[in-house]
């Protein structure tokens, strides 16, 4: 009979090239499918988001009694930019970030500025933030298999708010709970069109 040790050294070893020889010929995840997974979870999760920032914002001019006609320079815009899908990905992806940080912002001012305690509103509040976190992350998986080497999004610095008296709060929240539901309108018209035209390597025709 051998020596143990030995018996042990081979046996780990005989193990070690099996294992070896199965991480060399598993099948590699196909980048279409990938891409097409990561596409349809932007789909559905965008439509979702769009409904639950319009029932936000209905609820918010129910509340408030108010409906803005201006948006604060400050606030996110609605539109998708972008030359490339990647680069379109990517200001969508930063664009929401902002948003989430707004977004928080103006939920805090329903009970620290205006004593709210109107349960649908702030749990409306809560749904939308939980979708938009969800949404960001989604767009960033997209992102990752579209482009593996663009940019990874990053939050940039938040603007200054000149937002201290009633009138300008309300408008504020209106204005960032609008833009926001007015974006995911625009995403999903956005990647309707990405689709149609490729971003995952084929164009598919009406």
């Amino acid at each position: 009979m051998g020596h143990p040790l030995l018996q042990t050294v081979l046996h780990y070893a005989v193990l070690l090239v099996v294992w070896w020889r199965v991480v060399l010929t598993a099948p590699v995840p196909d980048q279409s499918t990938a891409c097409l997974d990561a596409l349809s979870s932007v789909t559905g999760i965008t439509a979702t988001l769009h409904y639950d920032a319009e029932l936000l914002l209905v609820d918010y001019e129910r509340i408030h009694e108010f409906k803005g006609e201006s948006i604060p320079e400050y606030v996110p815009d609605a539109t998708v930019s972008g030359a490339t899908h990647a680069e379109k990905l990517y200001n969508v992806a930063v664009k929401e970030l902002l948003f989430s940080w707004h977004l928080g912002v103006v939920e805090e001012d329903q009970t620290n500025f205006w004593d709210l305690i109107d349960a649908s509103l702030l749990q409306k509040f809560v749904t939308a933030k939980s979708r938009l976190s969800n949404h960001s992350q989604t767009i960033k998986d997209l992102l990752k298999v579209v482009d593996p080497d663009f940019t990874t999004p990053t939050m940039p610095a938040t603007p200054e708010l000149n937002n201290t008296h009633s009138y300008t709060k309300k408008l504020y929240g209106w204005a960032v709970l609008s833009n926001l539901k007015d974006l995911a309108a625009n995403l999903i018209i956005e990647i309707d069109t990405m689709t149609k035209n490729g971003i995952c390597g084929e164009d598919v025709q009406n």
